[in-house]
């Protein structure tokens, strides 16, 4: 008799089978109660698809309320092996972006809304959890709430918005870090001279957008920058064209008060006059009156306060390749573990959920191309694809030069 096997793959049909699921009241009170959970999970697939006839032997012994027969159950075993592939991608793992089909798949079915996602809907703290030391692990059960500080007036990296609440890239790296940590992030907003000063003084735990540099190490352990933001000079429009910094020699430039740019232009550049302000809206506002010639700062800061205040006689102009606004995260000098925990937060943040952030904030071309975290995004299918074909060969056409000419 012939068979016709309907896989729904072949009807564009292609969603998870087995997930598993915990509450974000879980997440926060247990968190090392999900890890543990999860772990246990993943360690009992292991041993299922690594000892298929011990599995069945116990299904025929305890679990067999279908009355199937030795067979049927190593035809189970058999076809869940490849539905899985084990040895092609890692048991735990999933793709956001199948996830993204799957809510397409409902929408069109009219069983859905929407196919937006929220990036927390996704769990990705066991790998990071279980890197910490058993030191880092008991620092962090003594410390009920860790306080970090975000500056209240430089959007987007952070500010306050109309009600008062702390937005901002930063601070939504403060709310996907919290997702590990259980919400132990308490963010304390306030001017730039006051949290540096407060963090420096041991006030407050630590902060976010700072700059590491050698005179500031006596006082911060810093981790790695999590966003890096090329520096722009900005001025009127019809002005002079300021391609490099030279270009502003016998000029006033506008600057942020306690910013290192202030000390490398005096330094490097003692023909150009600076005047600081409190915050970088009040510089770009003074060039936009006149009464600076040129700003320089971080480019998306600029482009949003431009953007969102509706100023139309200023325009971006040279890139400065001297310096940059290198943001990461400070902590004060007697906290060496938060330093450490914070790093491996940061490490562990997925590309999707970096992306969503930036995206939210952001243009693609106010970062930095040589961020290290512009990565390669694939799927389970095409690194299944890459881990079959481990050598890929391209033609060139000698006889085709520029283009193709062999290196």
């Amino acid at each position: 008799m012939d068979i016709n096997i309907i896989d729904p793959r072949d009807y564009g049909v292609d969603f998870y089978g087995d997930n598993l699921f915990t509450t974000e009241q879980e997440l926060r009170g247990h968190p090392e109660r999900v890890v543990s959970l999860r772990r246990a999970t993943l360690k009992g697939w292991r041993y299922a698809l690594e000892n298929p006839d011990e599995i069945i032997d116990l299904i025929l012994e305890k679990y067999n309320s279908r009355n199937q027969s030795r067979t049927h159950l190593k035809y189970q075993a058999h076809e869940t092996a490849k539905m899985i592939v084990p040895k092609f991608v890692e048991l735990g793992r999933f793709e956001t972006t199948r996830f993204k089909k799957i809510a397409e798949t409902y929408a069109q079915l009219g069983a859905a809304q929407s196919t937006e996602i929220h990036p927390d809907f996704f769990y990705h703290s066991a790998k990071w959890l279980s890197t910490l030391t058993e030191t880092e692990k008991a620092w962090l059960q003594a410390s009920p709430t860790i306080r970090i500080a975000t500056n209240a007036a430089w959007p987007p990296m952070d500010f306050l918005d109309d009600s008062g609440e702390p937005k901002g890239i930063g601070a939504d790296f403060i709310g996907v870090l919290n997702k590990r940590l259980g919400n132990k992030l308490v963010v304390v907003p306030g001017s730039w001279e006051e949290i540096y000063n407060q963090v420096k003084e041991g006030s407050i735990d630590a902060l976010m957008d700072i700059t590491p540099r050698p005179d500031r190490q006596q006082y911060f352990n810093f981790t790695e920058p999590y966003i890096t933001v090329p520096h722009i000079i900005f001025a009127q429009k019809g002005s002079p064209y300021n391609s490099h910094i030279e270009d502003l020699e016998g000029k006033t430039v506008g600057v942020e008060r306690e910013f290192y740019i202030i000390d490398f232009l005096k330094a490097s550049y003692p023909g150009i006059t600076v005047k600081e302000f409190k915050t970088t809206a009040n510089a770009i506002d003074a060039l936009a009156k006149g009464s600076v010639d040129a700003y320089i700062g971080n480019r998306a800061v600029a482009m949003h306060i431009i953007e969102n205040e509706l100023i139309s006689n200023i325009e971006p102009q040279g890139t400065v390749d001297a310096t940059r606004s290198i943001n990461a995260i400070g902590v004060r000098k007697d906290l060496p573990n938060l330093r450490d925990i914070l790093q491996k937060g940061l490490d562990d943040i997925s590309l999707a959920e970096r992306s969503a952030i930036l995206q939210k904030w952001t243009h693609s071309t106010d970062f930095d191309g040589t961020d290290k975290h512009s990565q390669l995004s694939l799927t389970e299918e095409e690194r299944l694809w890459l881990e079959k074909h481990p050598i890929i060969k391209v033609v060139l056409d000698p006889d085709w030069a520029p283009v193709g000419i062999p290196g």
